[in-house]
């Protein structure tokens, strides 16, 4: 579960950035 969250707050810090998130394909689920 740990690298689904580490895959949320990643996506959080891109959109801060003013990135798009990144696909879900680049999380490993």
């Amino acid at each position: 579960m740990s690298v689904y969250s580490d895959y949320l707050d990643e996506i959080e810090t891109r959109r801060q950035q003013g990135l798009n998130p990144k696909p879900i394909e680049d999380a490993l689920l």
